[in-house]
């Protein structure tokens, strides 16, 4: 038998554990979490809610354009209506690959940038966004319980904003399909955010697709810690309740 927070041992009339003071039995509202590696102790994490991620990704999303659109009017990457208004009454085609490559295609590819750039440092680097920053949620790797590495934290937001991926890739790549199937994966994106409702481990299509996980940032996992630690902890736990350790 051991402690669901720091896998320490603990034995069958123990009511609260030696190594971190927590109590024996283990909350139903904290999911349970099985680390990869050896050494390691077990992961347990409470994944984050539905309510808490929709308000992060809001928050990132104001961010992120509020950021793209400065760096769009700095370096005049805007597309300009009146020229396109022109275009379209002089009969250019709205399908012309070349054309709207030229109208649009540096200001998406600029938004793309910016929004990879943003979450594969974030994600890669401290675990969170500014938006999750602001709602107290962490991205972990889903096996290790770590920071994402640095490919996971980019394929997240790739797949994430599956339209302008595949939008900037047609216009760039010259594959008119991938353009023309970028006006159409909306529904596809919408899918993959509600997934978070079924799945297990609340995972949405780029989380499982990066191998990630969201989760509140207070419950993270435990690390080993050392004897001569633990019976410090357990001793000024004991002194604390009064019972000798126990926490009745």
């Amino acid at each position: 038998m051991s402690c669901w927070r720091c896998g320490a041992g603990l034995r069958s009339n123990d009511f609260m554990c030696r190594a971190c003071g927590s109590s024996a039995k283990r909350p139903s509202h904290v999911a349970r979490q099985d680390t990869a590696h050896s050494g390691m102790s077990v992961a347990r994490f409470e994944y984050a809610g539905i309510i808490a991620r929709w308000v992060a990704l809001v928050l990132d999303r104001v961010l992120l354009g509020l950021v793209a659109w400065l760096v769009a009017v700095q370096f005049h990457l805007l597309p300009d209506a009146e020229a396109m208004e022109t275009a379209l009454i002089e009969g250019q085609s709205v399908f012309d690959l070349t054309w709207v490559k030229g109208w649009m295609g540096p200001a998406a590819a600029a938004q793309l940038a910016i929004s990879v750039l943003y979450y594969g440092v974030g994600l890669s680097v401290w675990g969170r966004t500014a938006g999750a920053l602001v709602m107290g949620l962490r991205v972990v790797d889903s096996a290790t319980g770590e920071r994402p590495f640095v490919l996971s934290a980019i394929i997240r937001p790739l797949v994430a904003d599956l339209s302008l991926t595949l939008f900037v890739a047609g216009m760039y790549g010259d594959v008119s399909a991938l353009v023309y199937a970028s006006f159409g994966t909306g529904f596809i994106t919408n899918l993959g955010y509600a997934m978070a409702r079924w799945t297990a481990k609340s995972q949405t299509l780029h989380d499982k697709l990066a191998g990630t996980v969201v989760v509140n940032a207070g419950w993270r996992r435990d690390r080993p810690r050392d004897a001569q630690w633990d019976t410090h902890n357990y001793q000024r736990q004991a002194e604390r309740t009064g019972s000798g350790g126990r926490a009745f």
